[in-house]
């Protein structure tokens, strides 16, 4: 039996759409009264908020200006832009020139790859523009993330195709991001060489294409591996395993043989020739890169969970038997300490992620939480804390990048970060950005740190067993975006 309120609504639709007699009661019901009960927009709102427009002449103009041009160009803060400072108390020493990872989503391996190249152009008296060979990297994670996803195809085979699991990793399988833990996991197997020796091809450069066409070619293989699901895990790999060598011909015909010897030939800041011989990725990165990996955790500010423990998120990774996702999650104040102490006393740049478009001028190079004012012409702002943020999905970590300076206060409270970006060198202060402090506390979301800077309260967390982030999870964003 149908609800009173159910029977009313049922009875109006009626009378829209076949005008025939309703009982009385209803039929005596305006409209209007109908609509506002069930929260339609009606033509006395409409009326009233046209009226209450036309009576603001600060709306009228707003809408004149916005109408011929960009809206984040009329609501900049004037008074913000023009105090942009470049100018760091402290900071690393060996500045490199800002790379380009052009029209891919690498962000994740040349903020590593910035990180790594500082002390190795210390060691060796490198050029400011040396850098590491970020398509090396490329081209194993692209392989290492085919197996994986067919392995986790396998895995998942007895979830139904819509299954919201499934349906997401099935549509975010080979994208470019990534983690700092993935990495890890790829220098770790695969070592590392200089750009010099494993230069870019245009699929490095450009991306799309080559990443429409192995998502295209593995969710195909993903099919027939369903077909056949019925089938022992056994025959499955085995199935799988004549699939990888099609990704290891096509990845081969986008990018080359990456090396597995070489000679390493250079010239230092002096312009001086240089060369070690004999070299394989393995050994330049464990005998020339003055980094272990192995000493770095990850911290995460992430508000809605429990601080000083351990997370890591379902089904996120490139290598099958590789080091899992693994974040500490700490307050603010704490990575902050991290990122300068790392500076001070490592002269050690630090990578991080964070949700980068956000309060951004990326021609200026300004990160700034009052960038933008939007109260003042529309009348309304946005007024959600960073842990509802991401409850709503209004953020999460999309881009990597690098801190390599801070600037304090008189009062030692810090003013502004520098950032290494790898964007090319023609926005901000070439290439670098400036963030304010208030920036970091609302969109810096993970630093990747050497453990010795840290406290036994923050390690400590690394002994429990981590809890498990859904893989929709936005500390997970990165890898996914």
């Amino acid at each position: 039996m149908l609800v009173p309120g159910l029977v009313r609504k049922y009875y109006i639709f009626v009378l829209r759409f076949n005008s025939i007699y309703i009982n009385k009661q209803i039929e005596e019901m305006s409209i209007t009264q109908y609509c506002l009960e069930r929260g339609d927009i009606d033509d006395d709102f409409l009326k009233d908020s046209w009226e209450t427009f036309k009576n603001d002449r600060a709306y009228i103009t707003a809408r004149n200006a916005i109408a011929t041009s960009n809206v984040l160009a009329i609501v900049q803060n004037r008074d913000v832009l023009q105090n942009i400072l470049h100018v760091y108390s402290n900071s690393c020493s060996n500045e490199s020139k800002c790379s380009a990872q052009m029209f891919s989503g690498r962000c994740w391996m040349f903020a590593m790859c910035n990180v790594m190249r500082v002390k190795l152009r210390k060691k060796f008296g490198l050029p400011e523009d040396f850098e590491l060979s970020q398509g090396f990297l490329f081209f194993y994670d692209k392989l290492e993330r085919c197996n994986y996803y067919l392995e986790s195809v396998i895995e998942m085979k007895d979830r139904a195709i819509d299954d919201r699991l499934f349906s997401l990793f099935n549509k975010n399988m080979i994208g470019d991001g990534g983690q700092w833990d993935m990495l890890t996991n790829i220098i770790n197997k695969y070592g590392v060489c200089p750009k010099s020796v494993f230069p870019e091809t245009y699929c490095c450069l450009n991306s799309n294409n080559m990443n429409k066409f192995l998502a295209n070619r593995l969710r195909t293989d993903a099919c027939e591996l369903r077909k056949h699901k019925d089938h022992s895990n056994t025959q499955l790999h085995n199935m799988k395993k004549e699939m990888m060598g099609h990704y290891h011909r096509i990845l081969a015909i986008f990018f080359g043989k990456p090396p597995t010897h070489f000679n390493w030939e250079y010239y230092d800041k002096q312009h001086k020739y240089k060369i070690i011989r004999n070299l394989t990725p393995q050994t330049f990165y464990k005998r020339h890169i003055p980094i272990d990996l192995k000493n770095y955790v990850s911290l995460i500010n992430d508000p809605r969970n429990e601080y000083f423990k351990c997370y890591t998120v379902e089904y996120l990774g490139n290598v099958i038997g590789g080091t899992p996702i693994c974040y500490i999650n700490v307050p603010i104040q704490i990575m902050k300490r991290a990122v300068q102490d790392s500076i001070d006393k490592r002269d050690e740049p630090v990578w991080f992620g964070c949700d980068v478009r956000k309060s951004m001028q990326a021609f200026r190079g300004l990160l700034d939480t009052n960038l933008f004012d939007f109260e003042s012409t529309f009348g309304v702002g946005f007024g959600m804390n960073k842990k509802e943020r991401l409850c709503y999905g209004e953020s999460g970590m999309t881009h990597a990048m690098v801190f390599t300076a801070y600037d304090k206060k008189t009062n030692n409270s810090v003013r502004a970060w520098r950032v290494e970006n790898s964007w090319g060198t023609f926005q901000g202060d070439k290439g670098y950005l400036c963030m304010t402090d208030a920036w970091f506390d609302e969109w810096v979301y993970q630093i990747a740190i050497n453990k010795h800077l840290l406290s036994t309260e923050v390690l400590n967390a690394l002994r429990g067993e981590p809890i498990v982030l859904p893989y929709w999870d936005p500390m997970g964003a990165l890898a996914t975006n």
